[in-house]
């Protein structure tokens, strides 16, 4: 038996007896403390389970959007528009398909690169913004100097062509990451028909198509109209399934062109340039990006404009607009 012993003396003075009392508990248990140290060791040494498994998200459903009525579909389709500039004239960028025009010789770019003319910027508070309107002269393309003809015989540079939307995870450039990209082949664009379409009608075969000028033809312009069925490629955002290893539900989407014939990378903006205040030194986190937000209860996405907040890409009233930027 461990006990102190205590020897006491005879004396005359008073005697004190120190009884010693030990607090300390062990409220866990033998048993307890064991299990707690294995797992404690088997988590240091065996990494943590993480879902790296991806899912597609479709286009979510509008019937909780108050700014837009009447749409009850649950996978409704999303529409694209993509605009582009029109730089024959060296002195004034014409935006495409009537959008806006810059009065001739005020406020325009010099040509000399070194800056804006000495004349102050003249775009009137109604200026006129449409959505692109497209015909027989202004099919888009035409600006990226491709013909009626090689869009209708899909012409190898125009399929080698694509729009490239980058989703990040911030609009800080000095901080953000990429973390997914989107290809649009403008093969599956917006067709429209072409009644007058010359195909070098000289009353010869001309390759496999037969010269019909009469003929109803038709050629892509750079519109999407992208569903779940039938043209479903870049309709659908492929991402993680759960957030155990990378908790973003959050992107920016930002958008180029790359052009297969001249090799060049064809910037896009959310703004038409010339409603900018400083056509070249503008805010980019506000003039590059819309913002798109996963749900992962049902994996759906939803886009917003970044400016305004209100939710776009529903019809071809409120499409996704990017336009050309032409940093002369």
């Amino acid at each position: 038996m461990a006990v102190n012993k205590i020897r006491l003396k005879i004396s005359d003075k008073d005697r004190n007896i120190i009884v010693p009392i030990q607090t300390s508990f062990d409220e866990t248990g033998r048993g307890d403390l064991i299990n707690e140290y294995e797992h404690e060791k088997v988590a240091q040494l065996v990494n943590i389970t993480k879902d790296f498994e991806a899912t597609q998200y479709r286009h979510g459903d509008c019937l909780g959007d108050d700014n837009l009525v009447g749409c009850d579909d649950p996978s409704p389709n999303i529409f694209y528009n993509f605009v582009f500039a029109d730089k024959t004239d060296p002195n004034n960028v014409i935006w495409s398909n009537n959008i806006l025009n810059y009065p001739t010789g005020i406020g325009v770019p010099s040509p000399t690169g070194s800056g804006m003319s000495d004349v102050a910027p003249c775009i009137p508070e109604n200026w006129p913004i449409t959505t692109p309107v497209y015909d027989d002269t202004n099919y888009g393309y035409d600006f990226m100097d491709y013909t009626p003809a090689e869009l209708y015989k899909s012409n190898k540079d125009f399929v080698k062509s694509f729009f490239k939307l980058d989703f990040y995870d911030t609009v800080n450039r000095d901080t953000q990451k990429l973390y997914l990209s989107i290809i649009l082949n403008p093969i599956n664009g917006v067709k429209i028909s072409r009644p007058t379409f010359d195909l070098n009608c000289d009353g010869v075969l001309d390759g496999i198509y037969n010269c019909r000028p009469n003929g109803e033809k038709f050629i892509q312009i750079p519109k999407f109209n992208l569903d779940m069925l039938d043209n479903n490629d870049g309709y659908f955002i492929y991402w993680l399934k759960e957030n155990t290893f990378l908790n973003i539900n959050t992107f920016f989407m930002s958008c180029k062109f790359y052009n297969g014939r001249t090799g060049k990378v064809h910037r896009m903006i959310n703004t038409p340039p010339p409603t900018l205040p400083n056509e070249y030194n503008f805010d980019r986190e506000k003039r590059l990006y819309y913002r798109v937000e996963l749900e992962k209860i049902n994996y759906t996405y939803k886009v917003y404009d970044y400016n305004s907040g209100v939710r776009v890409g529903l019809d071809e009233t409120n499409e996704i607009m990017f336009y050309e930027y032409n940093n002369i």
